[in-house]
């Protein structure tokens, strides 16, 4: 850890975690508010209730899963 080693300040270590941090979530903030995927949202009432009739209920789902190898 480059704070414990004495070759950066604990405030400089703390301006380079806050540099990472922030470059992560910054642009998943900005993609999230501008690339809504539209085409996967309902576009009005009648095709709201197609895809709702698509899922099956989750009693029609099987309670056992079967594991391929």
């Amino acid at each position: 850890m480059l704070g414990a080693s004495g070759r950066m300040r604990r405030t400089q270590y703390g301006y380079i975690i806050a540099a990472v941090v922030g470059s992560a979530v910054i642009p998943t903030l900005i993609a999230n508010a501008f690339f809504l995927p539209r085409h996967l949202l309902p576009r009005d009432e009648a095709d709201s209730e197609l895809a709702q009739a698509r899922v099956p209920p989750a009693s029609d789902v099987p309670d056992t899963v079967i594991a391929v190898r």
